[in-house]
């Protein structure tokens, strides 16, 4: 989950709702569905260290987050990854939550 300074960085403005709050509903929207984790990037901004220190064999990235596969891959090739497709994106955003 992305950190408030990182949303007002890519986005140019603050998330509507706070880092804490989108994280809580996306985990209790995971924990009812999926065996999945979901945890606040680092402070520093250093999205490859999270990756890193949480040593995840798959990432399930949002349809509408920028980084690209393979750039990921080429510093994690064994990750198998995924994107999800927007499904009712008016209501299902995490900014909606």
């Amino acid at each position: 989950m992305a950190r408030d300074k990182t949303v007002k960085h890519i986005k140019s403005r603050p998330p509507k709702n706070t880092e804490d709050l989108r994280l809580k509903r996306v985990q209790t929207e995971i924990q009812n569905t999926l065996s999945a984790q979901a945890r606040l990037g680092r402070s520093d901004a250093d999205f490859w260290q999270t990756i890193r220190e949480e040593n995840p064999t798959h990432i399930l990235l949002g349809y509408d987050q920028h980084v690209k596969e393979v750039q990921i891959l080429e510093h994690f090739p064994h990750l198998k990854i995924e994107r999800c497709s927007a499904y009712q994106p008016e209501l299902f955003k995490s900014s909606k939550f």
